[in-house]
């Protein structure tokens, strides 16, 4: 009775951790101010606090990452805050904005969470560059999030 018991609880353990959760961006989203010249490369995007919906479109937390620094973290309700265990594996693919349409960004991040168990996350974005204009004209240019979507599983 009690191994039928803890092969349950041992199942539904191990279906929490791995079903696949997806997160949205809510509305643009502006990202750290990044060179003089136009975005070109991935290593460029530094954005932090991206607020993160739920799959019911309720807010669920924010997300912070750096191509540059090789950083992932996201701070969720309800779900155990990565460590300094964090990591961009690799990036799946990058593309600039053209006059028809907005560059892209995706990559794969591993982190371990408080509960010492390792997640995956997949980033995928669309964006334009940006530049910030202020009292000495306009001079940074910046990645402006359209739309993202992160999943961890």
């Amino acid at each position: 009775m009690k191994t039928a018991i803890s092969l349950i609880l041992l199942k539904l353990a191990l279906s929490g951790v791995l079903a696949a959760q997806t997160f949205t961006q809510s509305g643009q989203f502006t990202c750290d101010a990044a060179s003089a010249h136009p975005i070109q490369y991935a290593y460029q995007f530094t954005c932090r606090g991206v607020p993160l919906l739920d799959s019911y479109g309720n807010p669920a937390g924010s997300g912070f990452f750096s191509v540059s620094y090789n950083y992932f973290r996201v701070n969720l309700s309800g779900f155990p805050s990565p460590d300094s265990n964090t990591s961009i594996s690799r990036i799946d693919s990058f593309t600039v904005p053209s006059d028809s349409a907005p560059g892209t960004i995706q990559f794969e991040a591993v982190f371990t969470d408080a509960n010492n168990v390792t997640h995956n996350a997949t980033v995928s974005a669309t964006w334009v560059d940006h530049v910030i204009c202020g009292g000495r004209g306009c001079y940074w240019h910046n990645p402006l999030l359209l739309t993202s979507t992160t999943t961890i599983q």
